[in-house]
């Protein structure tokens, strides 16, 4: 298998440049080495912490059932939103509220508000 050539693009810019036989001495390189163990054993304890602040697994019928508690809240805070907004409409506009009201809620592109069922 013969490898590809590589133009070289300019004689300025090398296309590899050698090292040589530069090596760390014997006391930098144990120094390296103690460094990035510690730095290794920090991570491990940080992401112990993380996991232990992690709150236990639920159990499949735990987890349905706070999940139907927590969408009936959120329909019940967004049937009082609703109101609220009705209620300045109504409070804003006089007489003529019922006519924007109607127009404001029949329509789907606004946020936040759902159609009447």
């Amino acid at each position: 298998m013969d490898k590809t050539p590589v133009a070289k693009v300019s004689s300025g810019v090398p296309i590899w440049k050698s090292r040589g036989m530069r090596q760390d001495s014997p006391e930098v390189f144990l120094s390296n080495q103690k460094e990035l163990v510690k730095d290794l054993m920090d991570r491990a304890k940080q992401i112990q912490v993380l996991i232990d602040a992690l709150p236990p697994p639920d159990v499949e019928d735990n987890q349905a059932e706070r999940l139907e508690k927590i969408n009936a809240e959120m329909r019940a805070a967004n049937e009082e939103y609703r109101e609220a907004v009705q209620r300045a409409i109504i409070a804003l506009l006089g007489s003529n509220a019922a006519a924007y009201r109607a127009s404001l809620f029949d329509n789907p592109y606004i946020v936040g508000f759902e159609p009447s069922v």
